[in-house]
């Protein structure tokens, strides 16, 4: 099967992702109690899905790990249905995890996207685990699609000034502005990997951007864009407040939306990539590809292999299929392997014996920083036989 043209491959994304924005209200508004009636999501709760923010699909169970699902542009919580459903299914994961979803207005400036779901995980845990009691919150996990992979990322990167660097030439420490104003800066392009993510799935993220016509993209995606009150007038009175030298001039010219920024190759997207992941955390990327079977340097129509792909992950899995691939059974079922793998690391230290409590022990071993093919390891890439690849055809339109 041919691979879709680029011009209709970008159309029909953005045309999902229109669908997606207009009907994610209407999830659970009118009938707060009630459950997706058929398919494959059969037993989540629809009112469980907020459309902003943190949502927890079942009721507060400490003990058992976060696993937060992120999506991606246009998208809602909502789309992440099949992929809970899925891993609820298997008894063990149940037991063990607890689901949560992140919603927010997907054209917001990546960075700013970032530092809402940052704010948002450090309250669930004073709100949850005011002590830092419970070893579930050292032992994270969180799961991305498409632009929602970036914004994991982000909670497992140190900024130290490299984004700040991408709008100004000027030390942040002498930016002007009303104190609210500096702070929602600061914190969308300073931050620390977050305390108590340990592990991150990538699915279909564009670490360095799309290929896709960046003037169709943005003709059809600028419908998305919603700048939220904060965001727009944190801009406007941060120019207002600092010299016309102060900032770069694409800082300048205008608020950028994260259609903006996952064009091929941004500023901001290469300073991410330049950030690495914290080597405290095992990171793994599910990648599809629109050609069968799929292979290195494909793409799914939207995000091409180079952009996805990342040296230093535990895992690679290859699936045949377009760039809307979350829900797709080969996806969720890497998603359950990941999970079990996960809990395994949990309970079984280096030498074989079970491990207690301690939030160290599901840690990488000494040597597993990112970019090492560290033997004996999940699965080290960079070793191209251990790049896994599922040729079974996704569902067409995906």
């Amino acid at each position: 099967m041919r691979a879709m043209p680029a011009v209709w491959a970008s159309t029909a994304l953005v045309t999902s992702a229109l669908i997606s924005a207009s009907t994610a209200g209407l999830c659970g508004a009118q009938e707060p109690a009630r459950r997706l009636a058929a398919g494959p999501a059969a037993g989540v709760p629809a009112s469980r899905f907020e459309a902003a923010g943190l949502s927890l699909v079942r009721p507060y169970a400490r003990g058992r790990i976060p696993v937060v699902l992120i999506h991606g542009l246009g998208s809602s919580p909502r789309s992440w249905a099949p992929m809970i459903e899925g891993l609820e299914a298997d008894p063990i994961l149940r037991e063990n995890y607890q689901f949560w979803t992140f919603g927010y207005p997907t054209g917001e400036p990546v960075l700013y996207s970032a530092s809402v779901l940052r704010r948002a995980l450090l309250q669930a845990r004073e709100r949850y685990d005011a002590d830092g009691s419970d070893p579930a919150f050292d032992r994270m996990a969180l799961i991305g699609h498409s632009l929602g992979g970036l914004l994991a990322k982000m909670m497992a990167q140190d900024s130290r000034s490299r984004l700040w660097e991408t709008i100004s030439v000027r030390p942040a420490d002498r930016l002007d502005g009303p104190a609210e104003a500096r702070e929602i800066l600061r914190q969308a392009f300073f931050f620390k990997p977050l305390p108590g993510v340990r592990r991150i799935i990538f699915i279909a993220t564009p670490h360095r951007g799309s290929r896709v016509d960046r003037g169709i993209i943005h003709t059809l995606g600028t419908r998305l864009i919603r700048h939220v009150d904060p965001v727009q007038r944190t801009h406007a009175t941060i120019l207002e407040s600092n010299g016309p030298d102060f900032f770069l001039n694409t800082f300048r010219e205008g608020l950028p939306t994260s259609v903006d920024e996952l064009t091929w190759e941004h500023p901001r997207l290469l300073a991410l990539c330049d950030l690495g992941i914290d080597p405290a955390v095992n990171y793994h990327s599910i990648i599809a590809d629109s050609r069968d079977p799929p292979r290195d340097g494909g793409t799914d129509g939207v995000v091409p292999y180079a952009s996805a792909h990342l040296d230093g992950a535990v895992s690679e899995l290859l699936v045949h299929g377009g760039h809307l691939c979350q829900a797709h059974p080969l996806v969720i079922r890497e998603c359950r392997r990941i999970l079990t793998e996960h809990l395994v690391r949990i309970v079984r230290r280096p030498d074989g014996s079970r491990a207690g409590a301690s939030a160290e022990s599901d840690r990488p071993e000494a040597g597993e920083g990112a970019g090492q093919a560290v033997p004996g390891r999940e699965v080290a890439l960079d070793r191209g036989a251990d790049v896994r690849r599922a040729g079974a055809l996704l569902p067409k339109g995906n």
